[in-house]
């Protein structure tokens, strides 16, 4: 039996650990390490991690779930999409990935809607990081009701106009968009939808004005392209007044008020608003009343001048 020396025991052990230290790292941890090392290999990297295939001029109308297009998740709906949605798992590697792909995807394209209820729906469920990121938007709107005149409900069925409303009335104080596309191709003039009734094209041409006061009230872009083929929402000859308004600086947020108001005051207020709103309900329907009976009475007297004349004309 061979003598082991204690101390050559220890100095193998030690050059045993400094092998096993030394040894190369795995292929995947170098090559991370070295596209970090410089800017732009990281984002060109990245950015091809996260790249859309955008339909033409880089637009992307944007899906929540692959092949779903956003807000047909919360309906049932089945408007499929073609294009390939960007990987979102890919953002769960690490904080890195995450932020890149928040910038990379939903900074770089232009992010096209035509429906309110989905862009509003849309834009507050991809979270704060993500929303503050989309840099280009398109709105596409459209205009009326999309259902029969005679089945509208006045406090159920909302024409496009006042979803926009809602829509931009969220969206005053938060973006941090840089352009921004109103399309308003497919306005016509409202007496041209003979499909609605004097009452109901009253209330569309409010809520069209509510919109266009709503719309001059956003600040903060870079460029803004208004598309108005009739020329209906806004003239041709005012569009560069527009766009240059909604390019001003960005307004401060409006104070908000520390101290909540009471219930009690809080039910009064909801009961008086619902008073005033019957109140000119049953207005409008006086006048409606009114302005009917006029015309049956214009019209007996036009009726009875007419048999006068013809009594006349008889003798």
């Amino acid at each position: 039996m061979v003598d082991t020396d204690p101390v050559d025991v220890q100095q193998h052990t030690a050059a045993q650990q400094v092998v096993e230290f030394s040894s190369p790292e795995p292929a995947a941890f170098r090559f991370w390490k070295e596209i970090k090392a410089k800017t732009e290999t990281l984002e060109l990297f990245l950015g091809y991690v996260f790249a859309l295939k955008p339909t033409p001029n880089d637009t992307i109308r944007p899906f929540y779930q692959k092949w779903k297009m956003a807000g047909y998740i919360r309906t049932g709906g089945g408007n499929m999409v073609t294009q390939d949605n960007v990987d979102l798992g890919a953002m769960r590697v690490n904080r890195e990935f995450r932020d890149a792909g928040s910038r990379l995807a939903y900074g770089r394209y232009i992010f096209h809607f035509k429906d309110a209820q989905n862009c509003l729906w849309w834009t507050k469920h991809i979270g704060h990081q993500n929303f503050s990121n989309l840099k280009m938007f398109c709105v596409s709107m459209q205009s009326g009701w999309d259902i029969p005149c005679k089945i509208i409900s006045r406090d159920v069925d909302l024409c496009h106009e006042e979803q926009w409303h809602q829509f931009f009335s969220w969206l005053r104080h938060r973006h941090q968009m840089d352009a921004l596309v109103l399309d308003f191709s497919c306005w016509e003039p409202v007496q041209s939808y003979k499909n609605l009734t004097e009452e109901w094209q009253t209330q569309l041409m409010e809520w069209r004005e509510a919109l266009l006061n709503k719309l001059s009230d956003l600040r903060g872009f870079t460029l803004v392209n208004i598309f108005d083929r009739f020329e209906v929402a806004i003239p041709k000859a005012d569009q560069d007044e527009w766009a240059e308004t909604l390019c001003q600086a960005r307004e401060p947020l409006p104070p908000i008020d520390p101290t909540p108001m009471p219930l009690g005051q809080t039910l009064e207020h909801l009961r008086e608003m619902r008073r005033q709103r019957e109140y000119r309900e049953r207005m409008e329907k006086k006048s409606h009343r009114k302005e009917k009976k006029n015309k049956k009475q214009q019209k007996r007297l036009e009726t009875k001048a007419k048999e006068a004349d013809g009594s006349a004309d008889a003798k």
